[in-house]
């Protein structure tokens, strides 16, 4: 570490520095299924009964002496905030944040994540609210994130958006950046989230799929099904349909730069170790980088107004209408300052109308993700927006 650090490198993004502890004698882990090879390791590794120390001894040895260095560490297979706080908090001289998992766990089968689970919007608001409230009332740090190289594109996932033609497709794609801009945390954005990438097609045959996990999992399925059926071609669409929506490949597909042959990626003689996504001819940076209402422009004003609006990165958090199936509301309060996010997660018009208890005064309409007529301000003491399908709106008021 102290060698890279040395030489310029700005930090470290550490993968599963939760399991680098293990319970002293190394037993075997308990049988739960008998039928596998391999059994769940759970408390034997994870958050282990040395990891804080190691952590630490890290941080005084090399971490301490490098102070602008930025650490991120990965914490798998937790989902509990107490124990995650315990890696970010300041005063324990650890890390500056960590990826948890539990937003992208949501849509995840516990026996295996290429299994796809059906989850609610209130399912979604829960997760969110339980991470904003407890990393700002505790001392710790969130990271902000939909997407990395172990999932598949948020605008499938999270949306269902499969149809590359999709009319709503920029439009969800700039929901879901409103979403994740205007949390408290830090933002990391996967490659080609910027763009509106999206999963590769359902066509797609097993063999464009590269991932060792994809892999395995779909020849486990296969073996299992031709000796329950004696059928050497068993069917496999539903296993292929969970790949399709879930498969880290994905999010693995070469960058599309421009229309050239493989999305720009590399040279036409070359072969990409990934088949570029088809939809790349007319989706890609050539052609959203000079359009000012393509998903890539959308991103840029949306960082920028968070820069400028601090509140939405380091206000507090309180969610509206918890329950509510289709608007994903919730208000960033810092000192004088309140931000009201509104979000219709649903495809189809629909009205909305609220009250915030103990906040008078109007906010104004700063920026959302549908050009309309919207109301510029609205009373935060009762209101009602109309709001378009995928449409988010940002309102702040400042006194």
């Amino acid at each position: 570490m102290l060698w890279w650090l040395k030489r310029g490198t700005d930090g470290f993004r550490m993968d599963v520095i939760n399991l680098i502890s293990k319970v002293p004698g190394l037993p075997d882990a308990e049988v739960i299924d008998p039928e596998a090879k391999y059994q769940k390791y759970g408390k034997l590794s994870v958050n282990g009964p040395r990891v804080h120390e190691f952590i630490q001894e890290m941080n005084n040895r090399v971490l301490s002496k490098f102070p602008e260095a930025i650490t991120v560490g990965q914490t798998k297979l937790t989902h509990d905030p107490s124990q995650i706080i315990k890696y970010v908090q300041p005063e324990r001289k650890e890390l500056n944040m960590v990826f948890q998992f539990e937003l992208n766990d949501l849509d995840a089968h516990p026996s295996n994540a290429l299994i796809p689970v059906q989850y609610k919007l209130s399912d979604l608001k829960k997760v969110v609210k339980k991470w904003q409230e407890y990393m700002y009332e505790n001392g710790g740090w969130n990271t902000l994130y939909h997407e990395n190289h172990d999932l598949g594109r948020s605008i499938t996932r999270m949306l269902g958006i499969k149809d590359p033609r999709d009319p709503l497709r920029a439009r969800g794609a700039k929901l879901l950046s409103i979403l994740q801009n205007t949390q408290g945390g830090t933002l990391y954005v996967h490659e080609g989230q910027e763009l509106g990438m999206m999963n590769v097609p359902a066509d797609w045959d097993i063999e464009e799929y590269k991932a060792v996990a994809t892999q395995n999992f779909y020849r486990e399925v296969l073996d299992k099904r031709i000796k329950e059926t004696g059928n050497s071609k068993p069917d496999m669409s539903d296993v292929m349909a969970g790949i399709n929506l879930k498969a880290r490949d994905n999010g693995r597909t070469p960058v599309q730069w421009s229309s050239a042959p493989h999305g720009g990626f590399t040279s036409p003689n070359a072969i990409p170790w990934m088949r570029v996504n088809d939809d790349y001819p007319y989706w890609n940076a050539e052609v959203q980088l000079n359009d000012p209402d393509s998903v890539l422009s959308f991103w840029k004003r949306t960082i920028s107004f968070r820069k400028a609006n601090k509140v939405l990165t380091y206000g507090d958090f309180k969610l509206l209408s918890p329950e509510d199936e289709k608007i994903f509301a919730y208000t960033r309060n810092l000192n004088n300052l309140t931000a009201l996010v509104i979000m219709n997660f649903s495809k189809e018009k629909t009205t909305y109308s609220d009250s915030i208890v103990g906040v008078t005064g109007t906010a104004k309409f700063l920026h959302g993700n549908v050009v309309s007529d919207a109301v510029p301000s609205l009373s935060l003491e009762e209101f009602e927006v109309s709001l378009e399908a995928w449409e988010g709106r940002v309102f702040i008021k400042d006194v």
